[in-house]
């Protein structure tokens, strides 16, 4: 990345815009902005909130060995991102979605947290279960779709 201007936070701006710009193309990348600067740290709450995991250290020595992950509704809007984005190629069982989730959060969430997650996706009616068949009801341009 080089920064052509030069100014006041010029690079922070960069900073922002290519971790927007990544987690758009992979929602359940890990960010990780190495500085003491404590101005990224309203950055880094606003993409927690949106469910991009990011943090702030002050030297690569302590960098997390371990990601946090988002909470339950940010897990929700990666899997309705990666569902959506997957298209005819979801997981058409129970068994095959929980791999599926399982992999997309980097193999980091427990058996409980995996059942957590698809039972809130079930309980929203996101992912529709029928004895050991899931199907979908994923939003297309802001609106609900028929089960997929």
């Amino acid at each position: 990345m080089l920064v052509q201007t030069a100014g006041h936070n010029a690079l922070d701006f960069h900073i922002a815009y290519h971790i927007g710009a990544l987690s758009a193309h992979d929602p359940s990348a890990v960010f990780h902005i190495i500085s003491k600067d404590e101005g990224f740290d309203s950055l880094l709450l606003h993409l927690k909130q949106k469910g991009i995991a990011a943090h702030r250290s002050h030297s690569i020595a302590t960098i997390p060995a371990k990601a946090e992950l988002p909470d339950v509704e940010g897990q929700i809007r990666i899997a309705v991102n990666d569902l959506t984005r997957r298209g005819a190629t979801r997981p058409r069982t129970k068994k095959t979605l929980l791999s599926t989730l399982h992999a997309l959060f980097k193999r980091q969430m427990t058996e409980p947290q995996l059942l957590v997650l698809l039972e809130a996706l079930c309980r929203q009616g996101i992912v529709l279960l029928d004895g050991p068949k899931a199907t979908y009801n994923l939003p297309v341009e802001g609106n609900a779709s028929k089960p997929t």
